[in-house]
This record gives C-alpha cells, structure tokens and sequence, in this order.
C-alpha cells in the first residue's frame, strides 16, 4: 500500500464526502507490511479545515484490519478463485492466501472449514479436489455471496411449489429473505408497514433474523407502501435489482427449471417503477404510467382486455393502439 496518501478536498458538489469515505482513503496509508509509518496529507479551504481534522484525526484508530478471517468474508472472496481455477485444493490455497493482508498481518485460516462451508452452500464440490458448481459459477460471476444465491433459489423454489408468486409479499419475502445481502435502519413513523407485511405473509413462509428490514424494502420496491426515511434504501435496492433478476433467470435456466423467465422479466419492471402487481398489466401498455394506470384501475378498467371492450377496439389491435385508448379512457376519467 501507499507511504504517503493525499487527498485534495473534503467536498463533492455541495456537501462533504462522509468521513467513513475520508477515513477509508487515508486507510490506504500506512498498512502493516508496507512500512512502519506513512503519511497522508488532506488539502483543503480552511472553511473546511475543521471538518476534516474531526474526520480523519484526532483520537480515532485508523490502524488497517482485514475482515477475510471470518469464514463467510473469506469464502466470498476465495470462491472466484476457485472457479477461474487457481485454486483447486488445500495447498493451492494456502498459497494463494500468504499474499493477502490478513496473512501479512499474522491471521490464519482453517481452508478444510472453508472448503466444508462452500461445499453446505452448494457452490463447490470437494473430493479429489475442489472444483466449482453451476450455483457457484453464478455466485461469482454475479459477485454475489453463496450464500445468498442458495437462499434466492430456495425462496423462489418454496413460493413456485406453493402457487405464491402472484402474491408480491411473497416475491418480496423470496427477495429479502437472505443471509448476507441486508438492510438495516428505522422507518420512523411508517413502521406500521412492518406488521402489514407481517399481517399478509403467507404462514407457510418463515422470516430469516435480520431478515425482516430487507423483505419490507424489497415490498416496496415492487410497488408496495412507503417506508419513510428508508427511501435511500429503496435507491441502493432499485438500482441494483436488474442484477439480482438477471441472476435469478440464469438460476432459472441453468439451475432450477423453473421456466420463469418472463415471470422475473415482469418483477424487474415492477421494481424498476415500483408499481404493485394489480397495476402492472395495465403499464405494460404504452405510454400508461403509474398513475393514470391507478386512475383506470379505480373504475374497474384493470386489464388489456378492459380497455379493449371499454374502448370498442378490435381484438387484433396492437399494443400501440391499446396504449392509445387506455390514455384516452384515462383523460375521460380525469
């Protein structure tokens, strides 16, 4: 790592970079096997000397660790190396880990429990050697934790079996519903969205701990009610959705068999708008968004078909045409 770090303001935009972020540049400073000292030198206005002395200096421990001591870090980090092929037993491992910072630091690992760990979440195979399966190609390929892609593949596998993913509780509890991927933070005065979701969830389907947070956000996401300052949560989510379902289309494909395809097509547009269910066959139409699609649905126009009875169209109209006469319907509402 660097001797010497400098960083060149504490600003973006208008407003401070956070002093996790600050602490996290000076961090690359001054690591164990880099030196016995380092330097980091922050240039800023000196309207903005104060807030960067608080962040970085004073009395806070900015001593480097590693977190690849713990079996689920070090299995997420050790499993594309299993799958581009560099790592293929216990030696091979070994080697590989003498060059990380956690070794340089004076850690060990126990790869014989890494390698039971990876194998209880389906993503490698450990006889003669240790080579990876299709769930642990899609792990790593997708960046995502074993772990959680074991869980998504349950949890859609269970409301599949079950006739439940017409029910959006149940889609965002399949979602929400896994081990590493969580969400924390309070809803303020929205946390009686926590009991709805609790008061609609199929019996059937059990709420990992920690759980809980995660679920709720992905309801809304998928068009579900507010959930007041979790907003920024909602965001990280939305924006990173397409790569959750193209995940679960290749788990669909290549893995389960479930043949559902434009099933998580229609749940990645759902999340992409946050429109709930009932509403989605209706925005599917062109040129038909949220609210005129609520507007329709308020006086039972609720399907293409509505709209082509409603509006008198042929049954061979297009899409074009459909969308044209639900926006025409909407006006006569409004």
């Amino acid at each position: 790592m660097a001797e010497r770090v400098v960083i060149v303001g504490v600003r973006r935009g208008g407003s401070f970079v956070s002093v996790g972020e600050l602490r996290q540049m000076a961090g690359r400073a001054g690591r164990i096997h880099g030196g016995p000292s380092a330097q980091v030198e922050v240039i800023v206005q000196s309207d903005d000397e104060e807030y960067a002395r608080e962040a970085i200096g004073g009395d806070v421990n900015l001593e480097a660790i590693s977190v690849i001591g713990d079996i689920e870090t070090m299995s997420f980090h050790i499993l594309p190396e299993i799958c581009a092929g560099n790592i293929t037993d216990i030696n091979t491992a070994e080697t590989w880990y003498q060059r990380s910072f956690h070794a340089f630091s004076g850690g060990r690992q126990d790869f014989h429990a890494v390698f039971s760990y990876l194998r209880g979440m389906e993503a490698i195979t450990w006889r003669s050697g240790v080579k990876p399966t299709l769930l642990g190609h899609l792990a790593s390929s997708f960046y995502f934790h074993p772990a959680d892609v074991l869980a998504w593949r349950d949890n859609f596998d269970q409301i599949f079996k079950q006739g439940l993913e017409d029910d959006d509780v149940a889609a965002a509890w399949a979602l929400g519903n896994v081990p590493m991927r969580h969400f924390q933070g309070t809803f303020g005065n929205h946390w009686e969205i926590v009991d709805e979701f609790m008061s609609c969830l199929p019996s059937d389907l059990e709420v990992r701990d920690g759980c809980l947070v995660s679920s709720v956000l992905w309801w809304n996401v998928i068009g579900g009610p507010s959930v007041g300052p979790m907003r920024n949560c909602v965001l990280q989510i939305r924006k990173d959705s397409p790569r959750v379902f193209a995940l679960l289309k290749r788990i669909d494909r290549e893995v389960a068999g479930w043949s559902k395809d434009k099933y998580f097509d229609e749940k990645q547009f759902q999340s992409s708008r946050g429109i709930p269910l009932e509403l989605l066959e209706l925005c599917l139409l062109p040129g038909v968004g949220k609210s005129m699609a609520y507007c329709l649905y308020n006086v039972d126009i609720r399907s293409r078909s509505d709209v082509i009875s409603e509006a008198g169209l042929n049954d061979l109209a297009t899409d074009d045409e459909i969308g044209m006469a639900a926006r025409g319907l909407a006006d006569g509402v409004f």
